[in-house]
């Protein structure tokens, strides 16, 4: 499960490199493409004005004396190098100046478990800025990051990135963890235009009742037990009945199915700690045998596959 270090340690890491500071990999310079808008200054040359002028769906722009001149695929010192070549033919020596003004031509997509989901501009980025830019891991991100990149781009520089059976894309993985801890920063990779970053969703437990933080919480490892999920919800309340708590198992709530839980026997080590599974409920009633069976049926009525649970009456 995902713990507060690990939060604090993702929010510390993505703010710095907001402010940024880049980990891992250097910033490739940005190149130009359909959709970017720039703007010119040319001393010397008034026809060409310092308006906001758009690549346009050829990579071209065209501009007064130099006539149409392709900017796909160039940096802004290369674009300034060739608009000057051309204006040489009626200025001594020409002094160009481009400026990027706004992104358009490197849409990468951020989905899955992040804050703000959806298409923004690759613009140089590092992988933990593109998340970043998505506001972050949201609480229920797993700690797999899948990447997919058109072929032509090239194959990401991570272990293990290889084609997807259509031959056209590559599919890589990333660690989260080793990502946002910067345990290895050559993982922070360089985003490429059209790359879709997918943040998996972790599997989720829920613990309900008589605890001090009932919710929803990842179920990150195949080990996690019911010890385990009881600690992520800050451990029993102090009305709890630590006997008679029921883990409910299954899909439909109708279809369910329930386990006794001796709480107090599993902590002395005298029953198992179960292991659990995606979606099991540990419910942990109040002290009293008909307010936990009245909680007990309120629960399995109102827990549904996949909802998030945060409260019943304590």
């Amino acid at each position: 499960m995902r713990s507060a270090p690990m939060r604090l340690v993702q929010l510390a890491v993505l703010a710095i490199l907001a402010a940024g500071v880049l980990l891992g990999s250097e910033r490739e310079p940005y190149r130009l493409g359909p959709g970017d808008v720039v703007r010119i200054t040319a001393t010397g040359a008034p026809e060409i004005q310092p308006d906001p002028r758009r690549v346009d769906t050829s990579g071209e722009l065209h501009l007064p004396m130099a006539g149409v001149v392709s900017a796909d695929g160039l940096t802004t010192l290369e674009l300034e190098a060739r608009i000057e070549e051309r204006l040489r033919r009626y200025l001594h020596a020409p002094d160009v100046a481009v400026s990027l003004e706004s992104f358009g031509s490197q849409p990468i997509s951020v989905l899955g478990a992040v804050r703000s989901p959806g298409v923004t501009q690759a613009q140089g980025r590092t992988l933990v800025e593109a998340l970043s830019a998505a506001g972050g891991m949201s609480a229920d991100a797993a700690e797999r990051i899948t990447i997919t990149r058109e072929k032509a781009y090239g194959r990401p520089e991570l272990p293990g990135a290889q084609l997807d059976p259509s031959g056209e894309f590559y599919v890589a993985q990333v660690d989260a963890r080793a990502l946002l801890e910067a345990a290895d920063p050559s993982l922070n990779i360089a985003v490429k235009p059209r790359d879709v970053i997918t943040v998996q969703s972790a599997r989720q437990v829920y613990v309900i009742g008589a605890v001090e933080r009932p919710g929803a919480f990842p179920l990150t490892t195949d080990a996690t037990s019911v010890l385990e999920a009881l600690a992520s919800a800050g451990g029993l309340g102090a009305r709890a009945d630590a006997k008679h708590a029921r883990l409910l198992r299954g899909g439909a709530p109708e279809a369910r199915e329930e386990l006794a839980l001796n709480l107090k026997r599993v902590v002395e080590g005298r029953d198992p700690d179960v292991p659990l599974e995606a979606g099991d409920v540990i419910f942990v009633p109040v002290s009293g045998s008909k307010v936990a069976a009245a909680q007990l049926w309120r629960a399995a009525l109102t827990i549904g596959a996949g909802a998030a649970i945060w409260t019943l009456v304590r």
